[in-house]
């Protein structure tokens, strides 16, 4: 985490603060570095505790990794370009996303377990298509959240974009780092309960 730690400093940090604070006021900027900082973290802390709970279900990690990795990156692209067409229209019930996305992944932590258990003796391919059925419906609707803050934040200051893509690539080096120290010292399901508290 140290080593990661600096590295992200010199690689991001450093070359953001040298090109200077975007024109924005300090409790808007503030706002917006945490929202990409918290959607960074919190996105990690779904995927390792996803990769960690269906490792044995799967069989191998060669599995686990490809499947999980596809899967969540692949439909959370999915969200973000429905977004586009989406967020625009969506005034109070943009309210309600972070909420019902806590659910998903409250509902998701509780419905892991029974699933699994029911379906362990289906062949590879069965255990793959119950994975990303799961994954699915999640990943879509956490892919909503980088480009309407994006939006929000082009919106006020076009110079701050950077700021944003360098701090929630940072926080997400550093969240995967912290999720698997979470999933040792504490337990894989206290990452989902974390990432449902930032998403909501």
């Amino acid at each position: 985490f140290a080593i990661a730690a600096v590295l992200v400093v010199a690689i991001i940090v450093v070359p953001l603060i040298r090109a200077g604070r975007p024109s924005l006021s300090s409790g808007a900027f503030a706002a917006a570095l945490g929202y990409f900082a918290g959607i960074g973290v919190a996105f990690m802390l779904v995927q390792i505790a996803l990769l960690q709970r269906f490792s044995v279900y799967l069989g191998h990690p060669a599995y686990t990794f490809p499947v999980i990795l596809f899967g969540m990156i692949l439909f959370a692209g999915l969200g973000s370009y429905v977004s586009d067409f989406v967020s625009p229209r969506m005034r109070r019930e943009a309210l309600v996303l972070p909420v019902a996305v806590a659910a998903a992944i409250l509902l998701l932590a509780v419905a892991v377990g029974p699933v699994t258990r029911a379906t362990i003796g289906l062949a590879l391919a069965g255990r793959i298509t119950i994975v990303l059925g799961l994954v699915a419906p999640l990943a879509t609707l956490l892919g909503f959240f980088f480009p309407a803050g994006m939006r929000a934040v082009s919106r006020r200051s076009p110079d701050a974009t950077a700021w944003m893509w360098g701090v929630n690539g940072a926080f997400s080096v550093l969240g995967s780092i912290a999720a698997m120290a979470i999933s040792l010292w504490v337990g894989i399901q206290a990452n989902l309960l974390i990432a449902a508290v930032l998403y909501a």
